[in-house]
This record gives structure tokens, sequence and C-alpha cells, in this order.
């Protein structure tokens, strides 16, 4: 956990304080490490707990670290550490790729086949789970729940008012055109999304929360039209949503098919794109029940594996750390909107000013 603690300061601040024993008063003040410094204090730990954790847990033992989290923590690190141009080295991504190949080689894991059952309650602590942050609805003996669905969903659909996904990530994830074997798109859209389709707006099926888009949106805004160039987030929502108060929904925080796909990654940066794909196939196939794809240079596989990312792991706290390992954060913040921003400046938030004012070590 420590290890995994000083991984997420690390991806979001450019320096930060390693912290290796108990803070006491004598110890309170402590220098900023670089950026090579925390890296080797982060691989270490992971290292450490991989060495001593096992794969199994037993249910009471559910949401506790073991030896899966550990070494797909170890990879991940040694992704964004390989995009990381203050501190990547040449064997980043064969490093990563000897931690994922051990959690693959495990037979621990595998994908599950209903993807939208991964987000919705319905099937936590699954097969596909590595690392599974455990909430649970209060009864007499405790209470850890969330109102994590009341944030992300829309008005429309029993929520605060959301997190609307906007016409260019339907877009992307429209992409491959229909081609599902259902005859639908990729069916990772529509586990992911609500939006206005005709699947959504099936009178006899009723999919989206016990009805469709156009009564929902027309109740909610008064025009069925009024949000046809957004989207709501379906991912990390019960269903229904109505009625629905604090809740037990766990949230996954790494999953196997994350895994794949980076192990997918880090196959193509080290030369062997054919093994690359097939792990590319195996995800897409049984989640989105789409066809293979059949790629046969490094650049295809990687412009492929961008857009599987999306496909797969959108609202799961990677896009914005993707985008950034990979040098593209500058083109896709200005096809946001967002002008002002630049990534050699503001990839990173800066010390927080009560550290700099309470810390003397730092300047």
């Amino acid at each position: 956990m420590r290890g995994y603690y000083h991984f997420k300061l690390l991806t979001l601040f450019e320096q930060i304080i390693i912290r290796d024993d108990a803070v006491t008063p004598g110890t309170l003040d402590k220098a900023l490490s670089t950026r090579p410094e925390a890296w080797d204090f982060v691989f270490q730990d992971f290292k450490t707990a991989a060495d001593k954790l096992n794969f199994e847990v037993q249910s009471q033992d559910y949401g506790r670290a073991n030896k899966g989290a550990a070494l797909g923590y170890l990879g991940k690190a040694y992704m964004y550490k390989a995009g990381d141009i203050s501190s990547s080295s040449g064997d980043d991504y064969q490093n990563a790729a000897e931690a994922f190949s051990e959690i693959v080689e495990s037979g621990q894991y595998a994908l599950v086949d209903d993807f939208k059952s991964l987000f919705n309650g319905e099937n936590e602590n699954n097969k596909e789970s590595i690392f599974e942050l455990q909430f649970k609805s209060g009864d007499a003996t405790s209470w850890n729940a969330n109102r994590l669905h009341s944030f992300i969903a829309d008005w429309a659909i029993g929520g605060w008012g959301g997190i609307l996904a906007d016409d260019r990530l339907v877009a992307e994830m429209k992409e491959e055109g229909v081609i599902a074997e259902n005859g639908l798109y990729d069916n990772r859209l529509y586990a992911s999304l609500y939006f206005d389709d005709p699947y959504f707006n099936d009178e006899s099926a009723k999919r989206m929360e016990g009805s469709t888009w156009n009564s929902l949106i027309e109740a909610t805004y008064g025009d069925s039209d009024a949000k046809d160039d957004v989207a709501f987030f379906r991912k990390w929502l019960p269903e229904p949503v109505e009625g629905n108060g604090y809740i037990g929904l766990n949230v996954t925080l790494l999953r196997y098919a994350d895994v794949l796909l980076m192990y997918a990654e880090t196959l193509n940066e080290t030369g062997n794109s054919e093994k690359a794909v097939e792990l590319i196939n195996k995800v897409r196939m049984l989640h989105g029940n789409v066809p293979p794809v059949d790629l046969n240079s490094k650049e295809a596989v990687f412009k492929q594996l961008v857009h599987e990312r999306v496909m797969e792991l959108t609202l799961e706290s990677t896009r914005f750390f993707d985008l950034r390992r990979w040098g593209m954060l500058d083109e896709a913040m200005t096809a946001a909107g967002r002008n002002g921003f630049n990534a050699q400046e503001h990839s990173y938030l800066p010390v927080p000013l009560s550290e700099i004012q309470t810390n003397t070590e730092i300047n």
C-alpha cells in the first residue's frame, strides 16, 4: 500500500516526498525527491510486496492487496515511467512485460464475458478483478457506502446532474461502425454510455432505466432532442439508479483487461506485435463482441491500442495518464477546447502551498 500511494502521488505531482518510515515531529520536514528516486522507491515496494504475497485471496480478505495487485501496479508503474521524459530508460517496457507475463501465466485471472456486470454491482470481486475498492451498504455492524452513482448519473436517470460525455467520445466509440456479432456497435459502447440510439429507444426492451432515451429526456428537459449531442455515463451505475441512496457498489481499481492491454503494448514496443494483436483480440472479442483485427505493423498496433483503451477503460481513471505518457496531451486538450493547456507546464499538479509553508526543507 505504501508503494501504491507513492505511485498515485507520483502520477499527480511532479515531485513528491518519499516517506519510508513513520512520520514524527523530527522527520516531518523532508525534502522533495527527484522523479527517478521516487520511481525506484515505488518499484522496490511493489517488488517486495510481490515476493511476500500470494495470488490466492480468501473471501474474507477481498479488497486486500495480493501478488497480482503488486505485479499489476509494478508493470503499470514501469509503463508510466517509460513515458516520463525525466526518468525513462530503455528497459522500462521489458520490465513491465515481465511483471504482466507473471500475472497472465499464473492462471489466476480471466476476462468476464458480461462487460456491464463489471460496473453495476452485480458481479463484485470477480475473476477479472485484480484490485477492488470495497464498499458495503450500512447495516448493524458497519457502514462503508458511497453515492458515486448520484454524482455520475444525469438528472434524467435519477442522478444529480452527472458527468456528461461529449460527442467526441461517442464518435470514437462508434468509429468501427456496426460490426458486432449481434448487429450493434462494439458492445462496450452500450455498457459504458447512455445515448440517443435505437438500442435505448426500443419500446419493447426499455433498456434505459426501464424506459427509453426519448421518454426520459422529454420528461426531464421538455424536448426529446434536448440531449442529442451528448451522452450520459452508464459505468458505475446500479440498475436502476432512481431510488438508490448510499449503496455498497465496489469500484475496481485494476482489471485483468487493463493488464492484458498494457501487456500487449509492451510486447508491441519490444518487437512482438503478433502476440500483442492476439491479446488485443482476446479483449475486444469477448467484451465488445466484435471481430478480431488483423494488423501488420507496430504503428497500426499502437493506434488500435489507443482505441481499445478508450473502448475498455473509459471513466476508469486511465485516459489522462495514457495521453500524457504517449505524448498526446496537447493534441487532446486542444481538441477538447482547452487551448490554454501546455503539457510541458501543466501535466502535473504543483507542490501544495501548505506543504511549502510548513516544510522547511522545501523552497
